[in-house]
């Protein structure tokens, strides 16, 4: 009797820049057969001399390494039954990488992503993989596993850890990305393991502050505490700056400063926002100086090796202070993603349609009203930031200091033209 061999192969797409894929070579009596898997990766991501993916892709080769295991054991299992053929192995395979686990196929998405650049995608897979693991003691599970009770279980024990319900839904939605990913690639039935648990949003606590908590921010005296001033400073430069997002803050170049304007893209939707370069802005950025090679704020520093870790590590300690802030204050929880809010609450509060404070937010879903905005910079968007920074005070007071003026009403209503 003949001895099969199973080899791994790897296709490269027909398109140039799109990944190939790997797929396994079952020779029997001289006859190839071949057993496709959704597995997809760069021809960069191939080893040729090994006919393995390249080291790195450790969860796609436990993956691989799996799947011979099993056609080992069906191979073993047919010899000794009598003559068999190699259709009869790939039909004992069954269902394309039956025994792919949740870890393996999340360890291989969280890779696709990444090099697609979609690390905020691939970081919460892989979050969500951990809660699950953490759960199940450790262990994977196939995703053949993954069933209604198994979720509802889980969903159990983040609630008695006292998770927040959204973090719950967080999770949860993450998972069952990853499971629709695989049901749409053939990896697995659609066994519906998500239809009983929470995978909507609960309307959170209201993150915005009134026009007087931010006042209270902006004069408070900080002397002597040079990283609360620090965290002050980058919360007011948020709100100065259309509440413009951290990570987009601690990216912003000297080269994105020109015509008297900031013009960046936003990181979350990629659209191009312009806003006023203002003598409050330009007062904050003067009193930190030391930036990065190229940034415009020292918000992140020694960004030398992975920027994403270093500006994590140094969100949560802006965040630290800015809530340290809000606790001298005795102010609700406060978080630099409240200067945000409070720029959006504050413009309606003013009574700015909420047209025009879409566009200054650059939301994505606000898709219509985004299209009249076509040129690099909108007077009314101007006036509006312009409007928005006054109403906390007309000239930013000095380091640490108290600033009591205070500006006219007639000063601050909305532009009659906006």
């Amino acid at each position: 009797m003949s001895k099969t061999s199973v080899r791994v192969k790897f296709r490269a797409s027909t398109i140039v820049g799109r990944p190939g894929t790997i797929y396994y070579q079952v020779i029997h009596n001289r006859v190839v057969r071949q057993i496709g898997t959704q597995y997809r990766i760069r021809p960069a991501q191939w080893d040729a001399r090994r006919q393995r993916p390249v080291n790195a892709l450790t969860g796609l080769a436990a993956a691989i390494e799996g799947d011979l295991d099993r056609l080992e054991e069906i191979v073993d299992r047919l010899c000794a039954s009598g003559t068999y053929t190699a259709d009869a192995v790939v039909r004992a395979f069954g269902p394309r990488t039956a025994g792919l686990t949740l870890g393996d196929y999340v360890a291989n998405r969280a890779e696709a992503l990444t090099a697609q650049g979609r690390t905020r995608t691939a970081r919460a897979y892989r979050s969500a993989l951990g809660s699950f693991r953490r759960f199940n003691g450790g262990a994977d599970v196939a995703l053949t596993e993954i069933t209604a009770p198994l979720m509802a279980e889980y969903e159990r024990y983040l609630r008695t850890r006292r998770l927040a319900p959204n973090t719950v839904s967080f999770y949860m939605r993450q998972l069952r990305a990853v499971y629709n990913s695989a049901v749409a690639r053939g990896l697995t039935a659609d066994a519906r393991p998500f239809v009983h648990v929470f995978t909507g949003r609960e309307r959170t606590a209201k993150r915005a502050m009134t026009l007087e908590e931010l006042r209270r921010v902006h004069e408070v005296d900080l002397s002597g505490k040079p990283t609360l001033a620090f965290a002050r400073d980058m919360f007011m430069l948020s709100y100065y700056l259309r509440g413009m997002s951290y990570i987009d803050m601690a990216r912003l170049r000297t080269t994105d400063l020109r015509d008297g304007h900031i013009i960046y893209n936003r990181s979350k939707t990629g659209r191009e926002l312009s806003i006023p370069w203002t003598a409050e802005m330009a007062a904050i950025a003067a009193r930190y100086p030391g930036a990065a090679e190229g940034r415009l704020l020292p918000i992140v520093r020694g960004e030398a090796g992975d920027f994403a870790a270093a500006a994590r590590r140094a969100y949560r300690r802006l965040n630290a202070g800015i809530q340290r802030v809000g606790r001298i204050l005795g102010l609700a929880k406060t978080t630099l993603y409240c200067a945000r809010h409070t720029w959006a609450s504050v413009a309606h509060a003013q009574g700015y349609p909420l047209s025009l404070i879409s566009q200054g937010m650059g939301h994505r879903r606000e898709s219509t009203t985004l299209i009249y905005l076509r040129t690099l910079t909108s007077p009314p968007l101007d006036s509006l930031t312009r409007s928005m920074i006054a109403l906390v005070s007309n000239s930013f007071r000095p380091h640490g200091g108290a600033n009591k003026s205070s500006s006219s009403r007639s000063a601050l209503a909305p532009p009659k033209n906006v």
